[in-house]
């Protein structure tokens, strides 16, 4: 039997995921349950769990934090953790990663996640136990734990070709033949076209490594990057790797780049990219989604430097759909997890596969949102629609042609249940977001109009005069 843990302030969750333990049938035992970080700790260094669920939100010491204190007093733990959060906000997953986390509840955890969950620690647990330990091929993340040294100095050399992890071991045997030294393989959680080799010793390669990867001495590789010198920063070496292997993208015809001399690429806000498929992710048609994603490789592929912005916009784009899916309590596809770990993007060949992989997981997510919303009622839909799209200049029937149905027919439904218009909710939902902008911003007038749909000032302060019986600059003085 494997030993679990479970650390939450919430009685009830602790309760739930221990009976749920229980009734699953499969080989998992309650060791014990904590309600802080600090009993956490202590449950652990009583029981070493097989698995720990640990809550984010945790008092005196919060989950991501718990973590990070056992993985620096026992970096050999084989415990596998499983974060719990009841934030809307998949980001998170960002700094789980790194500390080694294996996957991600949202609360309320519904049956139909937690089960999946279990089932995939079972099977990680059951390879751990038949695997065959290999000296010579490590796991990125159980490579990363082992080093003590806060800096280590070494030769890094990170090698994509296709399906190179699944013969690392003879790869490893022909590298050591060819460079002579002794070389340690590194795979990555999911990714099969990427293996990183790391040695200690003082040699510096790069001036073979063109003439052996013309030669075909190092098949299957295609490309190759490579970094000598001291690394503190072992993550973000990683995203340095994956940003220069991004270049293919580009037509890039060297196949060997030494990470030092790349460019450091765009860094500005890349909000705007994608503010645009947040909305049409939810409530658009399929063309709309299509237009969007083309909107946006179009914007970062017209120009090389913008290489590094790939991945980011990749993963942020895979966070805005994950966060639908937590937003509508559907459980997230097989795979969207793993798309937030390093080298993501590495299975794509080309610019165009990575958008059409994108394309598909949003038109899955669509689809999926328009069976949960067709059980929803309608005037329920035209409100969600509506403080979605109150900044647009949108109309009964922009609203109707969103939600499949005939203007009349909506205006009859909304009529009746709210006792209001569909244009009058509208301008309600327009008055109290300019209520808040009064109170709380240092926008003008002019702009707050703007902000919430009114094309015309003077049309908005009238409206605002009608529906609050003073002016907006009335308004925010007395507030």
């Amino acid at each position: 039997m494997w030993k679990v843990c479970v650390a939450d302030d919430e009685k009830y969750v602790l309760k739930s995921i221990t009976q749920r333990i229980e009734i699953s049938g499969m080989p998992f035992e309650i060791a014990g349950v904590a309600g802080d970080g600090r009993e956490a700790i202590a449950l652990y260094e009583t029981y070493h769990p097989d698995v720990f669920f640990v809550d984010i939100n945790m008092p005196i010491i919060d989950g991501l934090d718990f973590i990070s204190r056992i993985r620096l007093q026992d970096p050999e733990s084989n415990t596998l953790f499983v974060i719990i959060s009841g934030y809307d906000d998949f980001a998170y997953m960002k700094k789980a990663i790194q500390l080694g986390v294996v996957n991600y509840l949202k609360k309320p955890i519904s049956m139909e996640e937690f089960t999946l969950v279990i089932e995939t620690l079972s099977e990680q647990l059951k390879n751990a136990e038949e695997k065959e330990p290999v000296a010579e091929i490590m796991n990125w993340i159980d490579f990363t734990k082992n080093l003590r040294e806060q800096e280590v100095s070494g030769n890094w050399i990170c090698i994509y070709g296709s399906l190179i992890s699944r013969e690392a071991g003879l790869f490893l045997n022909n590298w050591k033949r060819l460079a002579g030294v002794e070389w340690k393989g590194i795979t990555f959680y999911g990714v099969e076209d990427v293996l990183l080799l790391f040695s200690w010793q003082n040699v510096v390669l790069e001036s073979k490594l063109e003439e052996w990867l013309a030669l075909g001495q190092l098949r299957p590789a295609k490309r190759l990057a490579c970094f000598h010198g001291v690394v503190s920063d072992y993550n973000q070496m990683i995203s340095d790797f994956e940003d220069v292997f991004n270049l293919r993208f580009y037509g890039e015809s060297s196949g060997v780049v030494n990470i030092q001399k790349s460019p450091g690429g765009v860094t500005g806000d890349e909000f705007s990219l994608y503010e645009k498929f947040d909305s049409v992710v939810e409530m658009g048609k399929k063309e709309k989604i299509e237009e969007s994603l083309n909107d946006i490789w179009e914007h970062v592929l017209q120009d090389k430097k913008q290489y590094p912005s790939i991945r980011r916009i990749y993963q942020s784009l895979i966070i805005v759909m994950a966060n639908k899916y937590t937003k509508y309590s559907i459980a997230l596809p097989d795979g969207m997890r793993q798309e937030l770990f390093p080298f993501a993007t590495a299975q794509f060949w080309d610019s165009n596969e990575m958008r059409e992989q994108l394309q598909e997981y949003a038109d899955q997510l669509n689809e999926k949102i328009r069976e949960t919303l067709s059980k929803s009622e309608l005037t329920e839909r035209a409100i969600q629609y509506m403080r979605q799209h109150y900044q647009e200049d949108i109309s009964l029937g922009d609203i109707a042609g969103a939600l499949y149905t005939a203007p009349a027919y909506l205006a009859k439904r909304f009529k009746e249940k709210k006792n209001s218009t569909v244009m009058q909710y509208l301008e309600t939902i327009r008055m109290n977001r300019a209520k808040e902008l009064l109170e709380e911003s240092g926008l003008s007038v002019t702009e707050i109009a703007q902000e919430v749909g009114y094309g015309d000032p003077n049309y908005f302060t009238r409206s605002f005069k009608k529906n609050c019986a003073k002016t907006p600059k009335q308004y925010r003085n007395e507030c």
